[in-house]
């Protein structure tokens, strides 16, 4: 495996102080929501809702403006593999989750006796199917689609919840504050703050508001789901949240940020921090459909399949091929059309049209799924197709299948063909794919066994979870057993006693009968019991035929949809059961 400690030190000169008080994290200021802040620096937000985050930035690095599109594509239909990223109909599956559950974050399950700190295995959460999730550092969310509500379960120490208090909840609980007439459609969550977003382009926001990253002009925290005012009207698509900020898109492809802007994370050419959302002038001729938010940098997706970065960029997780903050939208340069982006805390992800996957920014703990690499990266990395093509769930298995003692490709033509990626996750530290086939592979930091693996141990290469679960296709004959044992009893009746006893009571029941009557009973009797094996050998050769028939039941369980927190990960599940009758041709499906 990587050695953090080595990979750490290779980002820069003074990268430790840089990574320790570059974010400020360690400050104990605090806001109107009396949250610990991650910066010192206060200003009058009365006037224009905006204030300068740094006293020097005199030596701020600079990057020049994105140059503008002479062309007007606000009124382009996006394409279909950029609709797949922000696409809002997410089929619906089973909740699972596993990892760190300290607050609950994993969600009880009713075969538990009481709160376990740390979930070895992806387990079912509850019974009820869920659409969209979103996982914050150690709350998280989904969408009941069936009801038209929002659940949230976990922390809930700055209403992050959005239930009108600060009571931590170990189970999904229904947030009253959204009216099921707005149909949510989207969540979204920060380290400390929700949003969540309606079918009519109505977004909602609540949690912890330092810094204004809620986007209602002040810094004070909403315990309940509270609609961002200057948004009204703009029929927003979709949004995402930082440590503290927020992004949004609306139906034009317009951007708009606001919260912490430190490091530039609001791509407004500035460092000034801003309560109300700002619109983003210099991607105002660029229409772009999905933005992304890593801790402190962030990542939006045009409708053409190119990305822009811009924030912190300590680790190169902006994948501008430098180590230098970005306080504009840059363009990442990227061969191929990209349909999907993710972000964690320090590094990126890109999902290629082919269904590759590219990785970039903070390589330690083997986040990126790269492998043996040392350095962070800079600039976007290919993840080997033989990456996700394995069938192990320990990358140390799955290095000595795929790569030889001095890294070389070993087997080539093994790995030539199989599943590509479909949908990417990033969390705090880790990462995951799901392939074409519902396969998951996580990656990356596996402390408090995040991974869901069943170990704890970094991976530094995708491995495959609940392999022998998900992702699978079983085969089961049905009905041609069930016809064997109809069979078994029809047979059994040939020649029966019970038969034989039948004729010879109706002989007895003439009491003394003449030689002819008794003649002809027998001979009607014979006639019966030759009628009736006839009729037995016709029935017998119908169910040896439907028996050969064969009907069988294929199950298929997928997973559709993972998310992923600072140290834990939810995932939806769905299995879907075909019954294939093969004399008639047809076929009826089940899902669950």
């Amino acid at each position: 495996m990587i050695s953090g400690v080595t990979n750490w030190l290779t980002c820069g000169t003074n990268v430790v102080d840089r990574w320790l008080f570059g974010e400020d994290d360690g400050h104990s200021d605090s806001s109107e929501s009396g949250e610990s802040q991650p910066g010192s620096d206060k200003s009058d937000d009365t006037l224009s809702s905006s204030s300068d985050d740094s006293d020097n930035n005199n030596n701020k690095n600079k990057v020049t403006t994105t140059s503008k599109n002479s062309n007007n594509n606000n009124n382009k239909s996006a394409m279909s593999a950029s609709k797949q990223a922000t696409d809002t109909s997410y089929t619906p599956g089973q909740l699972y989750s596993w990892g760190y559950n300290f607050f609950g974050q994993c969600g009880y399950n009713q075969d538990e006796l009481e709160k376990i700190n740390v979930i070895r295995l992806p387990r079912q959460v509850t019974s009820i199917k869920v659409s969209k999730i979103a996982c914050g550092d150690s709350h998280a969310l989904a969408i009941l689609p069936d009801v038209a509500t929002v659940v949230s379960w976990g922390c809930n120490r700055w209403g992050q919840l959005g239930h009108g208090d600060q009571v931590n909840r170990l189970k999904p609980a229904p947030i009253s504050g959204i009216s099921p007439s707005s149909v949510p459609e989207q969540v979204a969550a920060g380290m400390q703050h929700s949003l969540v977003l309606s079918k009519y382009g109505e977004l909602y926001t609540f949690g912890c508001g330092t810094y204004g990253r809620l986007g209602h002009g002040n810094e004070l925290p909403a315990f309940s789901p509270k609609p961002v005012g200057s948004l009204v009207g703009k029929h927003i698509v979709n949004m995402a949240a930082g440590l503290m900020h927020s992004a949004a898109i609306d139906n034009r492809g317009q951007l708009y940020t606001w919260g912490w802007n430190r490091y530039g994370q609001l791509g407004i050419g500035s460092v000034k921090k801003h309560t109300l959302p700002v619109k983003n002038k210099e991607l105002e001729r660029v229409p772009l459909v999905k933005v992304v938010c890593g801790k402190n940098h962030t990542l939006v997706l045009t409708t053409e399949g190119s990305m822009y970065s811009f924030g912190f960029n300590i680790c190169g997780q902006l994948g501008l091929n430098t180590f230098s903050d970005s306080i504009q939208p840059k363009k990442i340069e990227m061969p191929g059309e990209i349909v999907d982006i993710a972000s964690g805390y320090y590094h990126s992800m890109c999902l290629t049209r082919r269904g590759a996957v590219y990785t970039w920014g903070f390589v330690s703990d083997g986040a990126l799924g790269l492998g043996a690499v040392v350095g962070h990266q800079s600039k976007p990395t290919l993840i080997p197709y033989s990456h996700i093509r394995h069938q192990f769930s320990d990358s140390a298995d799955s290095y000595n299948d795929i790569y030889d003692q001095e890294g070389e490709t070993l087997k080539p033509d093994k790995y030539a063909s199989g599943d590509i990626a479909v949908r990417i996750a990033a969390g705090g530290w880790h990462s995951g794919i799901i392939t074409n086939s519902g396969k998951l592979y996580t990656f990356g930091f596996g402390d408090s066994h995040r991974l869901g693996t069943g170990s704890d141990v970094d991976q530094d290469i995708p491995s495959l979870v609940m392999p022998d679960q998900w992702g699978v296709e079983r085969e089961e004959e049905l009905a041609s057993h069930m016809d064997r044992l109809e069979l078994r009893k029809i047979r059994s009746s040939k020649g029966s006693p019970m038969l034989t006893g039948t004729i010879n009571n109706r002989l007895n029941s003439s009491g003394g009968a003449s030689s002819s009557s008794s003649s002809s009973m027998t001979s009607s009797s014979n006639n019966n019991i030759s009628s009736s094996s006839s009729t037995l050998n016709d029935t017998t050769q119908v169910v040896e035929s439907v028996s050969s028939a064969s009907i069988k039941q294929i199950t298929q369980t997928r997973v559709v949809n993972v998310q992923m927190g600072a140290a834990f990960t939810l995932a939806t599940v769905r299995t879907t059961t075909k019954s294939i009758n093969s004399l008639s041709s047809s076929s009826n499906s089940i899902s669950s």
